[in-house]
């Protein structure tokens, strides 16, 4: 349910206006372009070398969020690390030079070690079983975190969600 309607889903928890202020993009916190560093060798060790299955999160919605449009074709093919100090540097919107924006990113503290920790494991050749654990887990917790926060705010939809799989 939350993969589906990603970017309503997200413009509700990330409180855009209903006119956009500027343009927005819909950006993988985790680069997509950085996806093909999740590689392994199977469960075993011993298959050819491969992509991770869990690598299919990175375009999930718990790896998303909107972000403004210039901002993010300027962060693109960057580790979810320097993105985010990159975003802390940016002037105060009040300034007129390119901002933050949207200020909420729907990322608490907690997802934000996750990512951070996924990302050092991966790029650890000998961690990406556990990155790839991490990432996982980032990803999925919140996009659980996004469809509690909706169905706290809109109750009746999950009448609408039980025939379908976050």
């Amino acid at each position: 349910m939350v993969d589906s309607n990603a970017c309503l889903l997200l413009s509700i928890v990330q409180k855009l206006p209903f006119r956009l202020e500027r343009s927005l993009d819909w950006d993988h916190i985790y680069a997509q372009d950085l996806a093909k560093e999740m590689k392994w060798h199977g469960v075993d060790g011993k298959q050819r070398y491969q992509y991770h299955p869990d690598r299919k999160y990175v375009w999930c919605a718990g790896n998303l969020w909107g972000l403004d449009s210039t901002i993010n074709r300027s962060f693109q093919k960057i580790y979810p690390s320097e993105k985010l100090q990159r975003l802390t540097t940016l002037p105060d919107p009040s300034s007129g030079l390119p901002s933050r924006w949207p200020i909420e990113g729907f990322l608490s503290k907690e997802e934000n070690e996750q990512l951070i920790n996924s990302e050092t494991d991966i790029r650890s050749v000998n961690n990406v079983v556990r990155g790839m654990e991490t990432f996982r887990l980032f990803a999925g917790q919140r996009a659980l975190r996004i469809w509690r926060t909706i169905t706290s705010m809109f109750p009746d939809i999950e009448g609408y969600s039980n025939r379908t799989t976050l």
